[in-house]
């Protein structure tokens, strides 16, 4: 599993510093949550986040929503009153690596708290959220509830708008989802979705049992900002404030890159069927070719390769339609580019 690993963190890595391009960074994700207290919910409801960047609030503020979903709407996160509860993050800063809590004022976290409401008796920011003495924040069951990060002013978020991290619980989706998953709750792009709205089949985290926290275990890798191990998510009765189960890396494996004077051609790309790989040196000799898929699995891995004209030509015919990462090893260093099966 560990080799995996590393073979993942390695690959991905590679591929960022050869096409000089990264991913942003969400710059707070979620990490732990406690949606049902023991006895009266209400304003003991937090949310664990961890900083993956130095952020000022005044000058890039985010906005944390809690759905409670009885039947969502087409508003979606904004849809308010007993279905949605807003928390405006505008004040303060983070520095990355650290864990912060957002909830209600009675929460018993004891780290640094960016926003706290006392839910009991308030309702939400910008008037999204009526207050409530039994919680504002969803329990699960058989209709999910989430939470959803937003690096943007609350005033304005709308129904389209997608959060840069976000996380379902409960036992069903039920009435989360609405007009067959067409409209609602919008999702982000990061370990767990794949954007778009709530859908039937959508991941959810385990149901919030009475007097226990939601945790989330996994790696975040934030020179490259790439999950290079996605979150698990457990029901746990241990709490740990101001620490996660979370890991926030920031070290790139140790990279042997080819140099421009031996330089690897991959083409077509897009392809069908085949791809093939061309020396640009006929100097360079290819020891190991693999097929990497964007989760890190590999797909194709060719350790006895037969070149002809300086090109090596791969059947590709298994390869579902998608993106994928072609590494080339050679004696003069490891070559990796983004190709997509089309």
């Amino acid at each position: 599993m560990f080799k995996h690993l590393s073979k993942t963190i390695f690959t991905l890595s590679l591929l960022l510093i050869c096409n000089a391009s990264f991913s942003q960074s969400p710059g707070l994700i979620i990490s732990e949550f406690f949606a049902n207290p023991l006895s009266t919910d209400s304003c003991r409801e937090y949310v664990e986040l961890i900083a993956t960047k130095n952020i000022n609030f005044s000058a890039t503020p985010y906005t944390v929503v809690w759905s409670n979903n009885g039947t969502a709407t087409s508003k979606g996160w904004v849809a308010g009153a007993a279905l949605s509860y807003a928390f405006s993050i505008t004040t303060g800063s983070v520095n990355k690596g650290d864990v912060v809590y957002v909830g209600g004022s009675c929460m018993a976290a004891t780290g640094s708290k960016l926003r706290s409401i006392n839910t009991k008796y308030n309702n939400g920011d910008g008037g999204i959220g009526t207050y409530n003495v039994n919680g504002v924040m969803g329990n699960g069951g058989s209709n999910a509830d989430g939470i959803a990060v937003f690096d943007k002013l609350l005033s304005t978020i709308d129904s389209s708008t997608a959060p840069i991290d976000a996380i379902f619980y409960g036992t069903g989706m039920g009435t989360a989802v609405i007009s067959g998953g067409t409209k609602g709750l919008t999702l982000p792009n990061n370990d767990t979705y794949t954007g778009g709205v709530l859908l039937s089949t959508s991941y959810l985290a385990p149901d919030a049992v009475s007097d226990s926290l939601i945790t989330a275990s996994g790696e975040y890798n934030t020179t490259s900002n790439t999950w290079t191990t996605a979150r698990s998510w457990v029901s746990r009765k241990t709490v740990s404030f101001a620490s996660s189960f979370v890991k926030i890396t920031s070290t790139l494996s140790n990279i042997n890159s080819l140099n421009k004077s031996n330089t690897i051609s991959i083409y077509p790309n897009p392809f069908n069927q085949q791809i093939s790989v061309k020396l640009d040196n006929p100097n360079n000799k290819i020891t190991l070719i693999r097929i990497i898929n964007l989760i890190g699995v590999e797909i194709i891995s060719l350790n006895e390769i037969t070149i002809k004209n300086n090109k090596v030509s791969i059947p590709t015919t298994q390869l579902k339609k998608g993106i994928y990462f072609i590494e080339v090893t050679t004696n003069n260093g490891t070559f990796t580019q983004k190709v997509i099966n089309n």
